[in-house]
């Protein structure tokens, strides 16, 4: 981001002041604690199998943390806003499919992934459904070879150089997994590549 050339940067000020009249302030600070606590990954039920198994599920969850375009369809919808639309229903589709299997992950029913997201009967969100459901099913495509996420953590984390782990990770992820993770656009003519969403999977594997 830093090669950017900020003077191609225009900022809808009107956009932001209107963003921010929406807020309900009272109510957010209402939340307080439990809001920090929902917002924080380590505070999932879910019970693993082994180290790979939970590194398995933060890849799952961060892949899919994603939805604040549909925020105030989805207050509309149930009252929650992105994250805690997508934490619980990652939540609820890893428990149908513990496993992570690629098989049953590249075969996901999308009115499953509608159901466990809390998201059916509602055409205001059916895209983010639609977005949601294509990323689960890249994920079970593309690590056929290995036979579930589980394994191809297990096997990049292995692989991963001792020099540049971290970075050998970020890379295998956008290569492995470019419809999800290659956050890359090109703007007059410049490329900006973020990688955010890979950037925050292997740094949450590290961190736990």
């Amino acid at each position: 981001c830093t090669a950017f050339d900020t003077n191609r940067v225009a900022v809808d000020e009107d956009a932001a002041k209107a963003f921010a009249a929406e807020l309900d302030v009272p109510a957010i600070k209402a939340f307080g604690v439990n809001l920090a606590f929902d917002a924080n990954f380590t505070g999932t039920a879910c019970q693993f199998d082994s180290v790979d198994h939970e590194a398995a599920f933060i890849l799952l969850f961060h892949a899919l943390d994603f939805g604040s375009g549909w925020r105030l369809a989805l207050h509309r919808h149930h009252g929650k806003g992105a994250f805690l639309t997508i934490k619980p229903g990652v939540e609820t589709f890893f428990q149908l499919h513990p496993q992570l299997s690629s098989q049953e992950l590249s075969e996901a029913d999308r009115a499953e992934v509608a159901k466990a997201f809390g998201l059916e009967g509602n055409e205001e969100v059916d895209d983010l459904v639609g977005l949601i459901h294509q990323v689960i099913v890249e994920l079970g495509t593309q690590t056929k070879d290995y036979g579930g996420l589980t394994q191809f953590v297990t096997v990049k984390l292995a692989a991963a150089s001792k020099d540049q782990p971290v970075g050998d990770l970020v890379w295998d992820l956008i290569r492995t997994f470019p419809e999800t993770f290659d956050d890359c656009y090109t703007i007059n003519s410049q490329n900006v590549c973020l990688y955010k969403k890979a950037q925050l999977v292997v740094g949450e594997m590290y961190h736990r």
